[in-house]
């Protein structure tokens, strides 16, 4: 590694990880979206407002400064994909993946 690389400080690496669990969202949404399309349910047995937690959380995380914020994400988006798993969850796990490595990227020393 180069040294610039490794100077890098910890919150802005936790930063990083949070914005591509906010982008892996995104597209666990999209992909959403299109299974949901595809499989000809119909549209208004659909509870649209579970589909924006993730995005949410995800965003809240990529906000925050503080790794507790960053636990909490990861914990409420860990649940999400449990509670959701017989759908869509499995569809954001990456995202919980990346808000992992953004809790343990962030500052603060223990939680």
């Amino acid at each position: 590694m180069s040294a610039p690389a490794l100077a890098v400080p910890v919150d802005a690496a936790g930063r990083r990880w949070s914005l591509l669990a906010l982008v892996l969202c995104l597209a666990a949404v999209a992909g959403s979206l299109a299974l949901i399309v595809a499989s000809g349910q119909d549209p208004s047995r659909v509870r649209w407002g579970l589909l924006a937690v993730p995005p949410v959380v995800s965003l809240g995380s990529a906000l925050a400064t503080r790794r507790r914020a960053r636990i909490a994400a990861a914990v409420v988006l860990g649940c999400w994909c449990v509670l959701a798993a017989a759908s869509v969850g499995a569809l954001f796990v990456p995202a919980f993946a990346a808000l992992l490595c953004a809790a343990s990227r962030s500052p603060g020393g223990r939680p």
